[in-house]
């Protein structure tokens, strides 16, 4: 499936380049490109990088950085951990063709992504408080460039003899438009707390979540996404806001 997944991919800039820049120089706003890395953002198309590496090359970057990442739940590295993850992080980016239709783009982002790994630095005194973070965004329509983005925190809290005393989920609802660049401009709409087993410091939990989850995915609010890899089960996001650049790693349920 990936191997037929970054064909398609492949071929499909190939036979629209041509076509894909005409339509560009008339329509700029009916093109919805792949994101390119934050760090080039003022990078024409033509500067785009493109797949040229064999697939089997990418196939086995992308299953070391999943095991990479995957073995540590609390999502804390040494640095020659997060080295190596930037560098394959980096040459992913270096092979992805960033060019995509409103309708492949759909297909590339669709379905539920698990947070596999974030740069950002969170609390690590929370060690009753186990979480699971998930995104999802809707779906594009052919004549809008507006979407909906959610992160669904699923929580649960235990106490010191380790019975849990509350559970739920705390939703973060985002509204996005999408730019002629391929980037996602991100509002932040509304909190939404809903617990399932109510603990008894409501406030104190809040707290708790706030400060164990990415700034990035907590409170998006005026940031840009770059979707800088994509295949049918991992993805490569940087987020960048006002003060501070992110990379988050998210891998298909």
């Amino acid at each position: 499936m990936n191997l037929l997944f970054l064909f398609i991919l492949h071929l499909f800039n190939i036979i629209n380049s041509f076509a894909l820049y005409t339509h560009i120089l008339h329509k700029p706003h009916k093109i919805v490109l792949a994101v390119v890395n934050s760090a080039n953002e003022n990078a024409s198309i033509m500067d785009s990088p493109t797949l040229n590496s064999s697939m089997n090359d990418i196939g086995s970057v992308v299953q070391e950085l999943i095991s990479l990442c995957s073995y540590n739940s609390l999502n804390i590295f040494n640095s020659e951990e997060n080295v190596k993850i930037e560098s394959l992080i980096n040459f992913l980016e270096s092979k992805f063709s960033p060019i995509m239709t409103t309708p492949f783009l759909n297909l590339a982002l669709s379905g539920e992504w698990n947070l596999l790994y974030s740069n950002t630095a969170t609390k690590t005194e929370y060690k009753n408080l186990e979480l699971n973070i998930t995104q999802v965004l809707t779906p594009l329509t052919s004549d809008s460039f507006n979407g909906s983005l959610v992160n669904k925190i699923v929580w649960r809290l235990k106490n010191s003899v380790d019975f849990i005393i509350g559970t739920g989920d705390f939703i973060v609802k985002s509204n996005y438009t999408v730019t002629p660049k391929g980037s996602l401009e991100v509002r932040l709409y509304e909190h939404i707390l809903k617990p399932v087993i109510v603990p008894d410091d409501i406030e104190a939990l809040v707290v708790s979540i706030q400060r164990s989850v990415p700034i990035e995915l907590f409170d998006p609010d005026e940031t840009i996404f770059y979707n800088t890899y994509v295949d049918p089960k991992l993805r490569i996001t940087r987020v960048v806001g006002s003060k501070w650049s992110k990379v988050n790693i998210f891998i298909k349920s």
